[in-house]
């Protein structure tokens, strides 16, 4: 049997370091400087109070570019942890709408929504389900300069399902097979324009399937797009283990099987967590979880 590298023994507290060394001084540039803004904005010159602007935006830019490579890594490295709770999924959609409004920029763009009546409650990671909501809409209004922006949300055979559907660019054909894949943006042309890092999107459907759950696409270019994602309504750890022996392994990033490999099936040292194996790496369950199993 293969060794795992010694690098890979100490992956993941070099992630936890990474994560504080970078945040923490990231978020006290942005905190001090919405500070500054809020206090002086009567007394600053306009063009200062601009540049103050600027050194937000970037800094939050920054840091965005920051939690995607981070969390990136760390469900390949197989050490993204998994909190369950109970909450109604037309609440957080709700949320998600509102906290998106703003970036819209266009009186001619919509937001929408197609809520199923009686929708049942989901039990599964809230915050991951919101990461991947936020994602969707935020591609969608950055992407759309007119039209609509509609998320449909129904629930059949214990699966809810949303799709965002945008009336937007669009995608190549030849893109779509790719879409998914780290640091992959429709091409040059889109990237100067709209931004971005190419990480948005295989994290979703990362956190989809580590979920139990995937992230499907329909585009026609120049006509829109829409994402689908479905969830299990009740998100269930011990029916993820079995798909692990069926996938094969050029389904699972490198780092993810090496880890799995070094750990198998074992309870985390020193914590009331459990670990299993996934298509995607190795994780480690919430004492919450734990207790639902």
């Amino acid at each position: 049997m293969e060794s795992p590298s010694p690098l890979l023994k100490h992956y993941p507290a070099f992630l936890a370091n990474m994560s504080h060394e970078l945040r923490t001084p990231l978020n006290a540039i942005i905190g001090f400087c919405r500070l500054v803004m809020r206090r002086s904005k009567d007394v600053l010159p306009a063009r200062q109070y601009e540049n103050l602007e600027k050194i937000l935006l970037s800094a939050e830019h920054l840091l965005t570019l920051i939690n995607d490579i981070l969390d990136l890594s760390k469900i390949e490295a197989g050490r993204m942890e998994i909190h369950t709770v109970r909450f109604q999924l037309e609440a957080l959609i709700t949320g998600c709408l509102q906290t998106v409004e703003p970036l819209i920029k266009s009186e001619r763009l919509r937001l929408k929504q197609v809520i199923e009546s009686d929708l049942p409650w989901l039990s599964t990671d809230q915050d991951k389900v919101k990461q991947i909501l936020m994602n969707l809409l935020s591609n969608a209004v950055k992407f759309t300069a007119e039209g609509s922006i509609t998320i449909t949300v129904r629930h059949q055979d214990g699966v809810s399902t949303i799709a965002v559907t945008d009336t937007g660019i669009g995608i190549p054909a030849e893109a779509l097979a790719h879409i998914f894949e780290e640091f992959h943006q429709g091409d040059s042309r889109t990237t100067r324009q709209y931004g971005g890092t190419g990480l948005g999107l295989a994290i979703s459907r990362r956190l989809a399937q580590l979920l139990g759950g995937d992230i499907t696409v329909q585009s026609t270019v120049g006509v829109g797009s829409t994402f689908t994602a479905r969830f299990p309504l009740h998100y269930d750890a011990a029916a993820l283990i079995p798909r692990t022996v069926a996938a094969s392994s050029r389904e699972t990033p490198q780092p993810a099987r090496a880890w799995a490999k070094h750990t198998g099936h074992r309870r985390c040292p020193g914590r009331d967590r459990v670990g299993f194996d996934h298509p995607i790496g190795h994780f480690r369950l919430s004492d919450s979880a734990f207790a639902a199993l």
